[in-house]
C-alpha cells in the first residue's frame, strides 16, 4: 500500500486491510484484551449480544469456544464487508449473525433488544460518541450491561509494542509510532522482527495512519467517559 499518494482511507482499501487484520493476534497485549473483555462478558447462555466493531470476528471466536454448549445469540457488525466475509468463515455458526451496519447511524434494531452490548476501540473513532451512546442504549434492555473499552488520553500504540515486546526503554522512546512510515518500521521490526509478521503489522499500521487522516479521534479521561455514559440514556 503506496500511502504516500493517497489523502486518506478508500473503499477498496479495506480488502487489503482485512488480510492481515489478524495479525493483531500475535500481540500479547491485544489477546490479553480480548480474553479480558470474554470474560467480563461472562456466560451468554440465553441471552442476545450486540458486538460492535466486530472485525474479522477475533472476539467472536473466543465468546463460541467459551459458550460451546450455551444456547445464545450473537449479532455481530461492522462497517466493512471485507471484513465481515472473514468473520464469516471464522464463525460458522448458527448463533452468530453478522450484518453489516454503520455505527455512526441508526442501528438497525428495535429497542431494548440485547442483553449485553460490546464495543471494544471503537467509540473513539465515531463521528459523534454522544449519538453512538445514545443508540446503544436505546437496542440495550433496561436492565441490560454495556462493556465499553476505549483509549483514553494519551493512548499510544507504540506502548502496546513496547509491552508486547518486554522492552526496558523509556515509553518516551515508543511514542509518535504513527509519525511516519520509517518511524513504524523503527518501532515494528524492533517489536516483532523482520520478517512476515513484521510486514503485515506494517501494513495494519499504514492502513490505520491513512484512517486517521480523515477522521477526528476522541480520547477521553475516565471521568469525561462517565459523564457521557450518564448523559446518553
Amino acid at each position: 500500500m503506496k500511502d504516500e499518494v493517497k489523502d486518506g482511507f478508500e473503499g477498496k482499501d479495506w480488502e487489503e486491510y482485512a488480510k492481515c487484520y489478524d495479525v493483531l493476534n500475535f500481540l500479547v497485549p491485544y489477546r490479553e484484551l480480548q480474553e479480558k473483555i470474554a470474560g467480563e462478558l461472562g456466560s451468554l447462555s440465553g441471552q442476545k449480544i450486540l458486538e460492535v466493531a466486530c472485525g474479522t470476528g477475533n472476539l467472536t471466536e473466543i465468546l463460541l469456544k467459551r459458550n460451546k454448549r450455551n444456547e445464545f445469540a450473537i449479532w455481530a457488525i461492522d462497517f466493512s464487508e471485507e471484513m465481515l466475509k472473514r468473520a464469516r468463515q471464522k464463525c460458522p455458526d448458527g448463533r452468530i449473525h453478522f450484518i453489516r451496519a454503520d455505527i455512526n447511524e441508526r442501528l438497525p434494531f428495535s429497542d431494548n433488544l440485547f442483553d449485553k452490548i460490546v464495543s471494544v476501540n471503537t467509540l473513539y473513532a465515531t463521528h459523534s460518541p454522544e449519538l453512538v451512546l445514545r443508540e446503544f442504549f436505546r437496542v440495550l434492555e433496561n436492565n441490560g450491561r454495556l462493556i465499553l473499552e476505549t483509549p483514553k488520553t494519551g493512548y499510544e500504540n507504540g506502548l502496546i509494542l513496547k509491552e508486547h515486546c518486554g522492552s526496558r526503554k523509556p515509553d518516551k522512546y515508543w511514542l509518535d509510532a504513527h509519525s511516519s512510515r520509517e518511524r513504524e518500521r523503527q518501532l515494528i521490526s524492533e517489536a516483532l522482527g523482520v520478517g512476515n509478521l513484521g510486514e503485515q503489522m506494517m501494513t495494519v499500521a499504514e492502513c490505520n495512519r491513512l484512517i486517521s487522516k480523515n477522521a477526528e479521534f476522541h480520547f477521553f479521561h475516565r471521568d469525561e467517559l462517565r459523564a457521557l455514559l450518564e448523559k446518553a440514556p
